[in-house]
């Protein structure tokens, strides 16, 4: 779009150039060749590409106010017929050719029959041509830009919905499934098996966690020693398999696979399955980010023990009660299910002297909590304090 809006410099340039009829170039077009060639050759694509990103808003007002106040309504309605006509002619191209590519292409009949509602949505080039034609051509450019223009603006507001409908029928939307009904409760599935894994499940299980360790590696022959910790082995995690080990009904997932495995994981807890707490070991960047984007707390392994380390050198007392170091002191979530607290301020939430809500998260937002925060009926609440006092916190609280 920033392309179209330098068509008038090098307008003003052609123009100097007619009189050589031997030479004409057409800006719209050069502009497009441009970009190709700078984008997929120029070495400074990159920051190119990068750089209108502030100023693309102020070039696409500017762009489509001129184009929709260059539509002549009286012109429209002597041409409305046309309009129609290369609306549904447009439609049925549209549809026969995203029709037969995909067959060529052996895409699933189910995509082909949908493929062209994504399609319809088009703007910038065609407005510029559309421009184009009324300014070369005066005496009926007008009109025939009038027309193409008013063909734009209806595919314009058809062509979103449909193209989002398309997207839900072909399952990519991707839309956040409903909250299970396992949400909040202490069941955990940690997939893979490794010491970490195993280690993870003891203390899980040491804190009142139903924990279910999934692997698709055979089991150890020993793996009925760990008390308190239930081993299965999964052909796949495909999403028939997971619902039959009972992974729907967990409370949190924890993944220790490789980070292609932990990000189809994610993608499931996320779209098909509505597990809210997910924990993943990712290194590589931009899988960790689609991760993040999904819900999901990344742990990054060439990075935790230096984070810990941080905390311990900067607040050592919260830091060794998170890592477990002071027996007596722990920390904990919990859900708010109890409705008389709901709508209350935490100043007036009568807890143990020794326990203190250090964080409210609400609808996937962290509040820090002050004494005028005021609760509603699912925030999850991390408690610190002594073992036996979160115990009472969470059996008032947690209804």
């Amino acid at each position: 779009m920033e392309l179209l809006a330098l068509s008038g410099a090098v307008r003003q340039v052609t123009r100097r150039l007619r009189p050589v009829r031997e030479i004409f170039l057409e800006p719209l077009l050069v502009c497009m060749v441009a970009g190709f060639v700078v984008s997929n050759f120029g070495v400074a694509s990159g920051p190119i590409s990068a750089n209108p990103g502030a100023r693309r808003p102020a070039v696409y007002l500017a762009f489509f106010t001129l184009a929709g106040a260059s539509l002549e309504l009286d012109t429209l309605l002597r041409t409305w017929g046309i309009a129609l006509l290369l609306i549904a002619v447009r439609t049925a191209a549209v549809l026969v050719g995203a029709w037969a590519g995909g067959s060529l292409a052996g895409d699933p009949a189910r995509l082909n029959r949908i493929g062209w509602m994504a399609l319809l949505t088009q703007a910038g080039i065609g407005l510029g041509l559309a421009k184009e034609v009324a300014s070369e051509f005066p005496e009926w450019g007008g009109a025939f830009a009038t027309t193409i223009i008013a063909v734009i603006v209806v595919n314009q507001l058809i062509g979103p919905p449909l193209c989002k409908w398309a997207v839900q029928l072909s399952g990519e939307a991707r839309v956040r499934a409903d909250e299970n009904a396992g949400s909040g409760s202490r069941r955990a599935f940690v997939f893979g098996m490794e010491g970490e894994s195993l280690a993870l499940s003891r203390r899980l299980s040491e804190h009142g966690w139903k924990v279910t360790v999934a692997t698709r590696k055979e089991l150890p022959p020993d793996h009925g020693d760990v008390r308190g910790v239930e081993m299965v082995r999964l052909p796949d995690f495909g999403s028939g398999t997971l619902r039959e080990a009972g992974a729907g009904d967990a409370g949190a997932w924890v993944g220790l696979l490789s980070s292609e495995d932990n990000l189809e994981l994610c993608e499931r807890a996320y779209g098909e399955f509505g597990i809210s707490n997910v924990v993943v070991r990712v290194a590589e960047r931009p899988i960790a980010e689609r991760c993040q984007e999904l819900g999901a707390v990344v742990v990054d392994p060439g990075v935790a023990m230096v984070n810990l380390l941080d905390h311990f050198v900067r607040s050592p007392s919260l830091a060794g009660v998170l890592v477990g170091m002071d027996a007596d002191q722990d920390t904990i979530e919990v859900r708010l299910e109890n409705d008389q607290y709901a709508g209350a301020a935490l100043r007036d939430i009568r807890l143990p002297l020794d326990v203190l809500i250090v964080a409210v998260r609400r609808k996937g937002a962290m509040l820090i909590s002050h004494g005028y925060t005021r609760l509603e009926l699912g925030d999850r609440l991390t408690v610190v304090g002594s073992r036996d006092s979160l115990d009472r916190v969470e059996a008032e609280l947690g209804g």
